[in-house]
């Protein structure tokens, strides 16, 4: 007998979808087993109360923006936790730290402008091009061996697919016959009756 030596929690080749009246039975047991909403809301007993500092009072009114500078590109994007496409997409800190870098990097090349003058600021420039050109080809290697693991994934399930039916159809052949020995077994017990 082979050893296993890997997994899946999903065969997408083979497993046929699931229909959307079992998705929501599905949904209906989960929320079934779910605790009431405020009990989710409220804390432990056993944790310690925020600090004071946590639930001060809300600070003054903020300075008036200056409305003749659009200030929102020199300013890290606020999250929005309803947001549905930030929360498909990638974890929440992502953008975050990619504007962070922006900013940084922005920073640095006006540095470079007020210091040493037009030309650092283009050779600078330059090699940001040359580091962004570097990561497109990086970017694109990683793409073309995600494209071939699940190549070879599918490949992998559709040569186990008759293997996997056939073990299906022996599962579902052995429960059958357990079903017909108990029923007969009650049948046979009532009859004696």
């Amino acid at each position: 007998m082979p050893l296993i030596t890997e997994s899946h929690d999903s065969l997408p080749y083979i497993d046929r979808s699931s229909s959307p009246s079992s998705l929501a039975a599905a949904h209906a047991l989960i929320a079934g087993e779910l605790p009431p909403a405020h009990v989710l809301a409220t804390p432990h007993p056993l944790l310690p109360p925020p600090p004071a500092s946590f639930s001060g009072p809300p600070p003054s009114s903020p300075p008036a923006p200056l409305s003749s500078i659009d200030l929102s590109r020199y300013e890290l994007p606020a999250s929005d936790p309803g947001s549905d496409a930030a929360a498909t997409s990638s974890p929440p800190l992502v953008p975050l730290q990619t504007a962070a870098a922006h900013l940084s990097a922005r920073l640095q090349a006006l540095s470079l402008l007020e210091q040493h003058g037009r030309n650092a600021w283009l050779v600078g420039n330059a090699q940001l091009e040359e580091e962004l050109r570097a990561y497109e080809q990086e970017l694109a290697q990683v793409k073309g061996a995600s494209e071939e693991v699940l190549r070879e994934r599918k490949r992998l399930q559709e040569g186990a697919r008759a293997q996997m039916e056939g073990g299906e159809r022996a599962w579902k052949g052995a429960v059958e016959g357990l079903v017909q020995v108990g029923v007969g077994t009650v049948a046979g017990v009532r009859r004696k009756t």
